[in-house]
């Protein structure tokens, strides 16, 4: 999946193996809404590509982002296409139940 921040184009993981998304209940409970920085473990998880500069799996490339324009809405879009992930799954999971 991909979309647009600050005009650039950012690929986020539409599927994650068992080796990149083992973790990925802790780092979403470790998100906090008050501190930026609690969500940058989960945007190195699920980031594939940007436009920006620097590594996006790179911890330290982050430092140098605007928060404003850039890392609330970057981490909103991550956070909500994760969460779109696992409701899709828990749907799949309802109809299977049914049949």
């Amino acid at each position: 999946m991909e979309f647009t921040i600050a005009g650039k184009r950012v690929v986020v993981k539409q599927d994650l193996t068992l080796e990149d998304g083992y973790d990925i209940f802790g780092l979403l409970i470790k998100v906090d809404s008050t501190d930026v920085r609690t969500q940058v473990p989960l945007a190195v998880k699920m980031i594939e590509s940007w436009e920006f500069e620097g590594d996006p799996h790179n911890l330290e490339t982050y430092n140098k982002m605007d928060v404003i324009r850039v890392l609330i809405p970057l981490f909103r879009r991550i956070i909500k296409h994760v969460n779109d992930m696992m409701s899709a799954s828990n749907t799949d999971d309802n109809e299977e139940s049914k049949n």
